[in-house]
């Protein structure tokens, strides 16, 4: 299954985009869930569909096509499920590609937030970013001739636990609570 959900394609937009935090939590340092790795294929002409070597893929950060850089989208497309690269034209025969990808476990979802996941200090599932969609684009219905086009709004939310230390581009920060004195309870990062 191809991406084609908004939030699907922004959740791995953002994993190509935004470094995976490097967590801590009491003096328990989490393991990376994603590697970024380059691997090489050779077209034959016919084929379209490539699966790549390491599972499961959450992204791709970037695809050559003899040397020449693919745009995401349209000169491809991309099936998480099936660790898939999908090319709308088969790439030549000999010719070589050059996919860049991270894979493991991923830390963006297109789903709502989750208070059911771990916070063993061993396996922590946070921080966690989810997004989802909040609208549906307009049609048009009836006998209007008028155009109608609404963009598509999708909630982004990141979600950790307290304590959990994080450093993002050599920046050191700390999930700290803050009460807000309306909704209760609302966490900051801290430096």
């Amino acid at each position: 299954m191809k991406i084609r959900e908004p939030a699907e394609v922004i959740v791995e937009f953002l994993h190509t985009q935004i470094p995976e935090p490097i967590r801590s939590y009491q003096d328990n340092n989490y393991a990376q869930r994603l590697t970024s790795i380059s691997e090489t294929l050779t077209g034959d002409g016919s084929t379209k569909i490539f699966t790549v070597t390491n599972t499961p893929l959450v992204s791709i950060t970037s695809i050559t096509v003899g040397g020449t850089s693919q745009n995401k989208y349209d000169n491809y497309d991309i099936d998480l499920k099936r660790n898939q690269i999908i090319f709308g034209t088969a790439p030549g025969n000999s010719v070589s590609i050059v996919i860049t990808y991270k894979y493991g476990s991923a830390w963006i979802f297109p789903d709502k937030p989750r208070a059911d996941l771990s916070t063993n200090s061993t396996t922590c599932s946070y921080p966690r970013i989810s997004c989802v969609q909040i609208n549906n684009p307009s049609e048009v219905r009836g006998n209007s001739t008028q155009f109608w086009h609404e963009g598509i709004a999708v909630q982004v939310d990141m979600i950790s636990r307290k304590g959990v230390e994080l450093a993002i581009d050599s920046t050191d920060y700390v999930i700290i609570e803050k009460n807000n004195g309306v909704t209760g309870k609302d966490f900051q990062l801290s430096e």
